[in-house]
């Protein structure tokens, strides 16, 4: 999801989540989800708890908060610096 925008329609995140949840993954981690549950699939509010879950982490942009948890990231984002 872009930064400071809560607008989850028409996103194509959701598609990737129809995708990963038609092979089995069903975990969503979203700072501005407050719902328990996202289209079906549970939602850790915790980001320390997710990546604790989590063999991988798809972000579609890396931010300051996903650093500590650069090993497990996988993004289309070429900004990030190793």
């Amino acid at each position: 999801m872009k930064a400071v925008n809560d607008n989850f329609r028409s996103s194509s995140t959701q598609d990737v989540m129809v995708g990963l949840r038609a092979k089995g993954i069903d975990v969503v981690y979203e700072a501005t989800v407050k719902a328990a549950e996202f289209g079906g699939d549970p939602v850790v509010a915790d980001l320390k708890e997710f990546a604790a879950e989590s063999d991988l982490i798809l972000a579609n942009r890396i931010t300051k908060e996903l650093e500590p948890f650069q090993s497990q990231i996988y993004s289309r984002d070429l900004l990030w610096k190793n």
